[in-house]
């Protein structure tokens, strides 16, 4: 082969662009962004080994398949072989196809009874969703652990904060996805769960001792590594212990990267990049290069790939980036596609002891399993219709307002007799998300709820809170005393909340068990 056409091959095998579904692509246009779309000739001449497929907007998930049907029809059109697309779906297919099923967050799932098998059910439902719509690379499970409570960008998408239990369940999700013939994904290295930042905005600083990493957060890592995980993907964090220089991103480190990642923890698969658009790399030169030096094999999302191209090209001629680490990294993405199609090869199968439901149904069991409650007896009959309030603190994204005024309606729709309600059930919303991240209430959302709560006593309503947020946040006094009671379903989501509903409406009990330590 020309050693000009190679070259151009192993850098499409090592960018990973995006593919959004029309849905998304009008709402960053209605934000005032311009999202850069890939042309023929960029296909052609950089035909990309993977692709990150994403469906999810502030309204839910959209028709994400037929913008993955347009890039294959492309690229089979430029004479170029079928991409591997990779997908971030933590809480199941639904999160970013419309027609797909959505699981629990993996913070509820560890509530769960048996949390064990809540994960590898997600992890089975996610993959075979998956694999039903052309995704081969499950960007799953989330290793982080949900140490700070205050955490924007982690939360409820953490199996939890005790590290041995973590690694447990995210290796449970990950059995899961490889009985349905998936490959899976562990994030992000080295551990985004202590960050008081959001990434996508900035470079967040976590000042851990090197001991503290190895006995803590890299515990989940280790656990998902031996269970077989394909990839890890590393997070862009200032971690001065551990790059040996303050305000280095964790993604451009080869003491990260190759020193810990791949020689201490003896990860040997393919290192993706957590996507390379993030503000936490704005205004660092030559990070796709100086990634691919540090380790990166595959550098997710470049915010354009026709630029980061020819931005390697240049890099190359320059002499910033070696030959051989791009031939390197293009190996490995290649044999991460090589071992996600092995995997689909296989014949699915479902987890023992699974039931006979269909997905949909068995995806409300999980979300049902999830919920736990601080008291043994609600202070009003849940068979009764009770009144939903506005929460003080109103979510950003429609999904979450929509799920609550179907809860508000569904609990209201039989009349209150006499204008005064059974109960009245407060929502305390937490929404984990990209650029917007709202953990939950802070000190002063926690004074406002207790005035609330005392404003209704005062009135003789008997008033409970439905948590929608990470229990982490609960005052440990509140949930000791039973006062307020406290019905935790852990997300503003579309299952959750239902599950919530099926709750106030007698219909289940809430059996599950604090996954985190309170206070």
């Amino acid at each position: 082969m020309h050693q000009a056409r190679a070259l151009e091959l192993d850098i499409g095998a090592v960018l990973a662009p995006s593919v959004r579904s029309e849905e998304l692509l009008a709402q960053f246009r209605a934000q005032g962004q311009r999202p850069v779309e890939l042309d023929d000739e960029y296909l052609a001449r950089f035909p990309p080994a993977i692709a990150v497929a994403f469906g999810r907007t502030l309204r839910g998930p959209s028709r994400l398949s037929g913008a993955i049907d347009e890039l294959r029809s492309r690229l089979q059109r430029c004479g170029q072989a079928d991409v591997l697309l990779a997908g971030d779906l933590e809480q199941g297919p639904g999160l970013h196809f419309q027609d797909a099923v959505r699981t629990p967050p993996a913070l509820a799932l560890a509530a769960a009874a048996d949390a064990r098998a809540a994960c590898e059910a997600a992890g089975w439902l996610t993959g075979q969703g998956a694999r039903e719509r052309g995704v081969q690379l499950v960007l799953a499970p989330v290793a982080d652990m949900c140490t700070k409570a205050q955490s924007p960008i982690i939360g409820v998408r953490s199996f939890g904060d005790a590290p041995a239990r973590a690694g447990e369940l995210a290796a449970a999700f990950l059995r899961g996805l490889h009985l349905a013939g998936v490959a899976g994904c562990a994030k992000h290295f080295p551990g985004h769960g202590d960050a008081s930042g959001d990434s996508h905005l900035e470079l967040p600083r976590i000042d851990h001792e090197c001991a503290r990493w190895e006995s803590h957060e890299w515990k989940p890592f280790t656990a998902a590594i031996q269970a077989g995980v394909e990839a890890v993907m590393v997070a862009h964090l200032d971690v001065p212990a551990l790059t040996g220089q303050a305000g280095l991103a964790s993604s451009l480190s080869s003491a990260v990267v190759h020193a810990q990642l791949r020689t201490r923890l003896g990860f040997s698969g393919a290192v993706l990049s957590d996507a390379m658009d993030m503000g936490a790399l704005a205004g660092a030169h030559s990070a796709n290069a100086r990634a691919l030096a540090a380790g990166v094999d595959v550098l997710l999302c470049p915010a354009d790939p026709a630029r980061a191209a020819q931005e390697l090209l240049d890099d190359l001629k320059a002499g910033r980036l070696e030959r051989s680490h791009l031939a390197r990294a293009a190996g490995r993405a290649r044999e991460l596609c090589a071992r996600a199609r092995a995997r689909l090869s296989a014949e699915s199968s479902k987890p023992p002891g699974s039931p006979h439901s269909g997905p949909s149904t068995w995806a409300s069991e999980l979300a049902q399993q999830t919920l736990l409650c601080n008291v043994k007896r609600w202070p009003w009959k849940l068979t009764r219709p009770c009144e939903v309030l506005h929460p003080l603190v109103h979510p950003k994204g429609e999904e979450a307002r929509a799920a609550l005024e179907q809860l508000r309606m569904a609990l209201s729709r039989a009349g209150y007799g006499g204008g005064q309600p059974a109960g009245v059930v407060l929502p305390v919303v937490g929404e984990i998300g990209a650029w917007y991240g709202n953990p939950g209430p802070d000190a002063a959302a926690l004074r406002a709820i207790e005035a609330k709560l005392e404003s209704l006593a005062t009135l003789g309503w008997p008033a409970a809170l439905l948590w929608l947020a990470t229990p982490k946040l609960i005052p440990k006094a509140w949930w000791d005393t039973g006062r307020p009671a406290i019905l935790c379903g852990f997300a503003a989501t579309p299952g959750q909340v239902a599950a919530a509903q099926a709750f106030f409406q007698g219909q289940v009990a809430a059996r599950g068990c604090l996954p985190v330590q309170l206070g």
